[in-house]
Formats: structure tokens, sequence, C-alpha cells
């Protein structure tokens, strides 16, 4: 979780992602804050070309920065749907990783509902960094955040019931 490759050189980071396939896995779980939205594809890409295994992922909040949340989605999306090996789990689904044992996962975002929105003096780089929140000011920015939770708990909400169904131990990123 967390490896932000944008702090690292494009050797660096390829460097990285290459001794992750010395490591004898079967696959890899990333559970965001993988890149920026300026480098997220061709951070992403490294696994695909020094990797190739599957990589299960998520966005955090950090691979949006620089950008805007549909935009970055769209990358990721087009990315993955060239690739063999990576899968972006809202649009993955249900991934079963064996007859009892499934992955799901989605962006997730916190909300403002919880605590103290209006009185707190909490700026998050969110707000500075990602377009959509800088566009929606301080006026927007609670609207935008429910907003995002509520995307987030009713993927959650609609996928989780056939999970259950089918298996014994649902992982979520």
């Amino acid at each position: 979780t967390d490896i932000h490759l944008e702090f690292l050189t494009n050797e660096e980071a390829a460097a990285f992602v290459k001794d992750l396939a010395s490591q004898k896995m079967d696959g890899l779980f990333l559970t965001g804050d993988i890149s920026t939205a300026r480098q997220i594809e061709s951070h992403l890409q490294f696994f695909e070309d020094f990797y190739q295994l599957p990589v299960y992922f998520v966005l955090g909040n950090h691979d949006y920065y620089g950008g805007e949340i549909d935009s970055v989605r769209s990358t990721v999306k087009k990315i993955c749907k060239k690739s063999c090996w990576l899968h972006w789990l809202p649009v993955s689904g249900i991934v079963p990783l064996s007859k009892d044992v499934c992955l799901i996962g989605h962006d997730g975002w916190a909300d403002g509902r919880l605590g103290d929105y209006e009185s707190s003096k909490i700026l998050l780089n969110d707000y500075l960094k990602i377009r959509n929140f800088v566009q929606a000011g301080d006026v927007g920015r609670l609207a935008l955040l429910n907003s995002l939770g509520d995307q987030a708990a009713d993927y959650l909400r609609s996928i989780l019931p056939d999970a259950l169904s089918r298996y014994n131990q649902i992982i979520v990123l």
C-alpha cells in the first residue's frame, strides 16, 4: 500500500517493480497511492512490462493529484483493457482467487458525514491537488466528498450480496 512511485525516478520505479517480480509471488494487491495522475499510466505500465503477474489494485487519493477524477478513471480503464496483468477492481467486479475466496475492491473515499466537518480546520491536499475539489471550492467540497463516498458505498452494496452468496471469504481492497 502507498508505494508512491512518483517519489522515485523512472529508473528507480522500474527497478522496484523488477525487484517485486523476483519475489516469487502469484500476484500482487496494490491498495492505492501508486502514483499521481500525471504518472499513473507509465507507472502501471512498469507492472505490465516487468512484473507480468496479476496486479489487482484500487486507486488512492494521491493517484488523482494533478488530475481530474473522471479523466484518471478513464485512463486507468483504458490501460487495464489493453493489459492481461492489470486489474482495477472497480471494473473487475468479483475476482475468484480460489473456490472459497474472492477479491473485490473500490477506490473508496471518505465523506464528510461523521465528525464536525464545518468546524474542522484541516485542509487536505486533496482539496488543492485534485481539480474536482479545486473547482468545487469551499462551498461544493462537502457535496463532492459525500458523492464520492456514496459511489464507493453503492458499489460495495451492489457487489457484496453476490460475493457473499458464492464465497466463504471475501478480501476487500
